[in-house]
């Protein structure tokens, strides 16, 4: 929105970069949260279209790029380890938290791609 709007950036459905090794201790809510939206794909910017007719390859006009979140660790968070909201293709992989008030780890909606894409490994 504004005067620097570019409707070809696409930040929300763009290639996450490396996320390794991170820690979060006593955060005011979230140790990690993604908000709102995480969707990577190829064409960030086209929507993501599912075609049932190739049940192998499903969204192959514009197919889900991995984000995967790696080895992090949270604890004593004052809500969650880990939080993802509206999420593609996202994978939590050796997360360990522990003490955070309400829950560990949470996915809020996982309904952005059909099947099993978001993982917590």
């Amino acid at each position: 929105m504004g005067p620097s709007a570019n409707n070809d950036v696409c930040p929300e459905n763009d290639k996450v970069g490396e996320n390794i090794n991170n820690t979060a201790h006593s955060m005011g809510r979230y140790g990690l949260r993604i908000f709102h939206n995480m969707v990577p794909r190829m064409f960030p910017c086209r929507a993501m279209v599912f075609d049932p007719s190739t049940p192998d390859n499903p969204y192959w006009m514009n197919p889900p790029i991995t984000a995967n979140f790696d080895n992090f660790v949270g604890w004593k968070n004052n809500r969650n380890g880990a939080i993802a909201e509206r999420v593609g293709d996202v994978h939590f992989n050796n997360f360990k938290t522990a003490d955070n008030k309400l829950a560990g780890i949470e996915f809020s909606l996982t309904g952005e791609m059909i099947g099993e894409w978001a993982q917590v490994n």
